[in-house]
Formats: structure tokens, sequence, C-alpha cells
């Protein structure tokens, strides 16, 4: 009876049924009988031996149910604490992370109210989330407890009527403040779960800070980019487009010279120069227009079964006076099958790939263009013989404004206008042999249904 009322109601009462267990014993089993004298020295020890026993036991019964109780408690407060961590550890947004915080105290320690304030560059409370049993609080915006406010300043936990308040610190600086309202008709929050929020303060105000620091960062590289972006269209703009609007001002100022005599050939000389110029410019104009297309996801190709042949010769046509130094040799298999693409886009495509080669490659050496069906694709080859392009530079070749040092002759946008333009037929684009000598483009096409073959065509083109 003694080892169980230690177990079930602690040392207090244990103590007490040993006391009366030895009374009982000396009142009904010890002589003289019924009454609480001892006659002899033996009955006092055995009595006494007895007592001893029942306070030992019942000490050993207490302080075991007290370890059970630690034990208990100690598993409640890890385990909450992990809940209310992994709350706010798996949000990856500081407004998740506030609600989240918020919603999973109320929910976790059946408390009243919980309520996050944060501070603005002034140094003022404002309320930023509140949580009340059953989903987030409603209706008119409290005033900021002044229990709030002075735990911010102070940087300390308080307590009072208002609740328990926790400041959200990071080192000297403090974010806002942690406060939770007990259940109904509780007056106070016990100090075990006082002790779990200090806990959970310091790791919310951690992760808050954490989730500021990867907003600045990744504010930082925005900007950084935006920095690189702008001085690199600036430098395109400086010189790939004042190029030939500098060769057309010339030579329309030279035609347009009061008392100038030109013969036919010098006229039309010129005006060839203006107008290989213009569509110099309007391809670069293009080209920006067609980026800035790709990138706001405004590309959606108007598909048709069209003829790689007949895309072929009209880029080749499109790049005639460039292509003028340099044959294109087309080689394309007698049973080629139809093609699903959008004419206009596959064609610049190839524009870029040809104009690319023709401005990396020496005068006069073949540009050759290669077509094979491979399983449900077919895969377009474009093969110049220019220097080799290096291996590490092949995995960012296809980046916006990204040229080769030793070749700047461009504003690096045509292969990234190719990357888009093919990614957005659903297939891929890539440099294949990086590092060997002269450089193959080869682009993916899926062939959505099989189509028939195109029939006997001839093997060679040369603008």
């Amino acid at each position: 009876m003694v080892f169980s009322s230690a177990v079930w109601w602690g040392r207090g009462p244990s103590i007490t049924i040993s006391v009366l267990s030895f009374l009982a014993v000396n009142f009904f089993f010890t002589v003289p009988y019924y009454t609480f004298v001892v006659a002899s020295t033996q009955d006092i020890i055995t009595l006494l031996a007895l007592l001893a026993v029942a306070e030992m036991t019942s000490r050993l019964a207490a302080r075991l149910r007290e370890r059970e109780a630690d034990a208990r408690r100690q598993a409640w407060e890890a385990s909450t604490l992990h809940a209310l961590s992994g709350t706010v550890s798996v949000s990856t947004q500081s407004q998740e992370v506030f609600r989240a915080a918020a919603s999973r105290v109320v929910e976790l320690l059946a408390a009243r109210e919980c309520a996050i304030y944060l501070a603005d560059d002034a140094g003022n409370l404002h309320l930023h989330t509140r949580a009340v049993p059953g989903g987030p609080g409603r209706g008119d915006t409290p005033a900021v407890p002044d229990l709030a406010g002075r735990a911010f300043t102070t940087r300390e936990a308080l307590e009072d009527e208002a609740g328990f308040t926790l400041p959200l610190a990071v080192g000297e600086k403090t974010l806002g403040v942690l406060l939770v309202r007990p259940t109904e008709g509780a007056t106070r929050l016990p100090e075990a779960t006082q002790r779990l929020l200090r806990t959970f303060a310091q790791q919310l105000a951690a992760v808050i800070e954490r989730l500021r620091l990867q907003q600045e960062a990744a504010e930082a590289e925005i900007l950084r980019k935006t920095d690189e972006l702008k001085s690199v269209l600036l430098s395109a703009v400086s010189h790939d487009l004042r190029t030939p609007l500098s060769t057309i001002r010339t030579a329309s100022t030279a035609l347009l010279q009061e008392g100038g005599h030109w013969d036919e050939d010098a006229r039309r000389e010129l005006l060839e120069m203006i107008d290989a110029e213009a569509a110099r410019l309007s391809r670069l104009v293009g080209n920006l227009l067609d980026l800035s297309r790709i990138e706001a996801g405004a590309l959606h190709p108007v598909k048709e079964w069209r003829d790689l042949r007949e895309v072929i010769a009209r880029a080749a046509d499109h790049l005639h006076d460039r292509l003028r130094e340099h044959p294109v040799v087309v080689d394309l298999p007698a049973d080629l099958p139809l093609v699903p693409l959008d004419f206009t886009q596959i064609e610049d495509v190839l524009v870029n790939l040809l104009d690319n080669s023709a401005r990396n490659s020496p005068e006069g050496t073949e540009i050759r263009v290669s077509a094979r069906r491979q399983d449900s694709d077919v895969i377009v080859q474009v093969e110049n013989q220019g220097p080799p392009i290096p291996v590490e530079a092949a995995a960012r070749i296809f980046d916006r404004f990204h040229t080769l040092e030793e070749r700047r002759r461009g504003m690096g946008l045509g292969l990234a206008i190719c990357n888009g333009l093919v990614e957005a037929h659903g297939g891929r684009i890539g440099l294949e042999r990086p590092g060997e000598p002269g450089a193959r483009f080869a682009f993916s096409l899926p062939l959505e249904e099989p189509p028939a073959p195109v029939g006997e065509r001839p093997s060679a083109v040369t603008p």
C-alpha cells in the first residue's frame, strides 16, 4: 500500500500512510493490545524498522514517479519543439514562416492566441500575423500591447495578464516580438511551456534572419546581372548597331551630296551597301525583339508539315550576300519525312546558325547543312570549318550576350535565340565535338506523327 500510494499520489501521501501503518500495527498487533503503549524494547525496534522501511520505500517510489514525470515532460518538450522547428524550417518565404509558426503554437500548446509583431525601419511594432484556435485571427486588428513594446525594448521575456511575450532577436538586432496567451481560465503559462517558447523564439528569429539574408542576396544577384546585362547591351548597341548605321549614313550622304557625279556602277554599289547594312540592322533589331519574346514566354510556334529543304533554301537566300564567300552544301536523304514546324521560326534558327558559321570561318570554306531521322526526331546539323570552340566555352555558348573573347564579332544573341526557338518546338540544340577543329551545331525537331517521304531531290544548294 505504501509503495502504491507513492507511485500514484507521491511522496507526501506515502509518508502519511507509512505513519498510519506503524500506528495500526502498534494498536492491533503489539502487547498491550488496543493501546498505543509499547511494552518491550523489541517491539519498539520492530515498529521503528517498519516505519523506516515504509519511509524508504515511499521515498524511492516517489522519486521514481518524479523521474517518470520529468521524462514525460522532457519528451513532450522535445517533440513539441521538434514539431515547431519543423514547421518553420520547411517554409521558404517569411510570410509562410510567420503564419505557420503562429498556427502551430496555438495548436500544440492549446493557447488562446499567438501573435507576431514585427518592427519597421523606424523601430515601430506592427501586428504581422495572429492565430487563434480554428484558424488565423480575424476582425479588427488589435493594438500592440504595452507588454510587447516593453519586451521589444528590453529584449527580455515578460509576462502579465496580457500574455507571455518573447523578443525575436538575432545578435544585437531585434526583429519583433512573439506573444502567446494561455488557455481560457489560466493566468500564466507553465514554466516548461515558457522554457520551450524561449528556445523556439530563438529558432524562429534565426530562420527569419536567414530568409531575409537569402532575399537580400537574391536581390543583389538580380541587380548584378541587370548591371551586367545593361553593360553588355550598351556595348552591343554602341558597336553592333552603330556600325551599320554609320555605313548607311555615309553611303546615303555620298549619294545625296550636291554636285556628286556617280556612274551607274558606283551608284549601284552604294545602294547595295545601304541595302546590306539595313538588312543587317534589321536582323540585329529582330534578334533583340525575338529574345525579349522568348524570355517573356510569348513564343508559341504555329506548326505546319514542311519540307526542310525549302526552309534551308530560304535561310540561305536570306543571307545571300554574307554567304557569297562560303559555298553551302545541303545534304538531305531522299526519304527524309516532312517535319511539323513553324516555318518562320526555324528559318530564323538556320539564319542565325549560317550567319554564325560565316562570321567565324575563313572565306572560301564550305558550310554544310545536313539532316537525318533518329527515332522520333529529325536531327539538323550545321557545320563549318572555323577554328575550334574550347570545351569550357561549350556550356555557355547558348547564353544570351555570350561571345568568345577572341571572336567578338556580334552581340551574342543568335545562338541564344536558336536555343529558345528550338526549345519552343520541343527540341534541343547543342554543340557537337567541342575542342575539335570546326564547329558543328545540331538541333532536333520532334515528329508528332509518321509523315510521308518528300521524294528524290538534289543534294546541294549554292547561293
